[in-house]
């Protein structure tokens, strides 16, 4: 089972692939242009690259919280919301704060450790997160993290599937 996370941005947005429970790719896209629909159209294009590649069955979308969509991240959020449904994925949408709440940690680098943990791999890009104290790195934990949280979606799913009549 593939679950497509991403961390959703209009400057910066992180994607990973969990592949049977594995993180086999991890990445970060900056996008420094100022917002136009031509850029809108960009980042969906980078996301539809990895559909194409993955077959996700799941994409789990970290978004702000409402209070903070500005008109760009509504647009996005259009464009995104559009893509994924002319591909029939499954989608579902979390806030950081959700995230958080399920894995009982209280902030972001309690919750970068945490994906350190269980990926041990990010070890060299928590380093640089912490070193840095840069956006970029985190929008890639925060893509991780999605997709973990996609396994119990999916999981929380089969067993609503299986106790169904």
């Amino acid at each position: 089972m593939v679950i497509l996370g991403i961390s959703l941005g209009t400057t910066t947005t992180g994607v990973a692939i969990l592949s049977g429970g594995e993180l086999v790719f991890w990445h970060t896209h900056s996008f420094r242009d100022r917002w136009t629909d031509d850029k809108a159209a960009l980042i969906a294009s980078r996301y539809e690259r990895y559909i194409h590649q993955y077959r996700p069955r799941l994409i789990m979308v970290k978004i702000p919280p409402e209070h903070h969509h500005s008109s760009a991240i509504k647009q996005l959020l259009l464009k995104i919301k559009s893509l994924f449904a002319y591909h029939g994925c499954m989608v579902e949408y979390t806030v950081k704060e959700e995230v958080k709440a399920a894995i009982q940690v209280n902030n972001h680098h309690q919750l970068m450790k945490y994906v350190t943990e269980v990926y041990p791999i990010l070890l060299p890009e928590y380093d640089k997160a912490v070193a840095g104290k840069n956006k970029y790195h985190t929008k890639l934990f925060d893509a991780v993290m999605a997709a973990h949280t996609g396994q119990e979606v999916l999981k929380t799913k089969a067993q609503e599937t299986v106790g169904s009549p």
